[in-house]
């Protein structure tokens, strides 16, 4: 069978058209990968479950609808951001690793025929016949080509024209530690291998990740990666997403999982207990909930006061000093690195008053003691 190419105008119908599938960016968020995003983590299947569900959107259709009007604010900025970069991440790949990239355009969708509820929007694709790049191809046709006049990125995908796709991304410095070693970051990696969980694409041998670290920033670095098949992570990707999507089947909704996100869909579903103020009696399955619950609050706490301990015995072997240092030895006991202790005397501004400008709270200065990743 083959894919099954989509092509949308804007941005609005291309987000409503993956609605209705899992795309390369919700897969790594079921397998528990995904950053912060707007200040929440979104690795929560209940989360993602009530929105991707047409039984559960149109029963919290209001919910839903609020939460993701807050999503979107600084979303716009940031995607047209990403997208103007876009066209510098390629060239980059194509200089480092000697391919040929074609643009399939903002909007494209790549659905799997033969399982509907996988999808992929492919940042761009790789052609072996370095000619076919030469020309300036449109999700409608190409605007030149001799035998491949009118032809469109789904023609070439189709007549076996296109061997691999791309990926990129733009990093913060704060996420550059997941770039080293010569590695790309998981994340990226399993977005990469989400279209070649599709059994459409079973004999591609793998794909390429751009990455521009810093971007803005004069020292940015520009890193580009050849990525090998990895048929153990396409299993798993397919088992998450066909026991994912049994859930939408089946409107039943996911196990709670543990993440704030599935905390936030909860709260939606259920807003408040106002004007409905009764009360259920739990059945006694939930015991065990209830004692875990409880038991959990004390070692949080126990753990807590180990935390304060450990940073305790730290800053007072730094002492005075500014900063410390300390490395560990790479052996298969402990990880490679090491890490830089900084201590830092923070003098906060007195509190005035805004009328007269006296002095109304004399700010005390205290040490502030943190520590990053070599």
């Amino acid at each position: 069978m083959k894919p099954i190419i989509e092509v949308h105008s804007t941005r609005e119908d291309w987000l409503l058209a993956r609605h209705g599938s899992i795309g390369s960016s919700l897969s790594p968020l079921l397998l528990g990968l995904g950053p912060k995003s707007e200040g929440m983590e979104r690795n929560g299947w209940l989360y993602h479950w009530m929105r991707m569900n047409p039984a559960a959107r149109e029963r919290y259709a209001d919910q839903i609808a609020q939460d993701e009007e807050r999503s979107r604010a600084g979303a716009g900025i940031n995607f047209e951001l990403r997208t103007a970069l876009e066209p510098w991440v390629a060239a980059m790949m194509e200089e480092q690793l000697g391919i040929k990239i074609i643009d399939p355009g903002p909007y494209c969708i790549v659905r799997s025929a033969e399982k509907p509820y996988l999808s992929a929007s492919p940042d761009g694709f790789t052609v072996p016949d370095h000619d076919i790049a030469a020309f300036t191809f449109t999700p409608d046709g190409t605007e030149e080509g001799g035998d491949l006049m009118g032809a469109t990125v789904g023609d070439l995908i189709d007549e076996g024209y296109v061997d691999a796709h791309t990926e990129y991304k733009t990093v913060r410095w704060s996420q550059a530690h997941k770039w080293r070693d010569g590695e790309p970051d998981l994340y990226a990696t399993v977005q990469l291998h989400h279209l070649l969980a599709f059994p459409e694409f079973k004999h591609w041998d793998g794909g390429y990740i751009g990455a521009l670290i810093g971007y803005g920033d004069s020292k940015e670095e520009r890193l580009a990666f050849a990525v090998a098949r990895d048929d153990d992570l396409i299993e798993l990707i397919q088992e998450t997403c066909e026991r994912f999507w049994g859930y939408i089947e089946r409107d039943e909704e996911p196990p709670m999982d543990g993440y704030l996100s599935t905390t936030r869909a909860l709260r939606l579903m259920h807003p408040g207990t106002k004007p409905n103020k009764t009360t259920v009696t739990l059945g006694s399955q939930f015991i065990a909930s209830h004692l875990g619950w409880q038991n959990t609050q004390t070692e949080i706490k126990r753990l807590e006061r180990e935390l304060e301990r450990f940073r305790q015995e730290l800053e007072a072997e730094a002492a005075t000093h500014e900063a410390g240092e300390i490395f560990i030895p790479a052996d298969p006991e402990s990880l490679p690195g090491g890490a830089k202790w900084t201590r830092t005397l923070i003098s906060p501004k007195d509190g005035t008053c805004k009328h007269c400008g006296k002095v109304t709270r004399k700010a005390r200065p205290y040490t502030k003691f943190t520590s990053t990743k070599r």
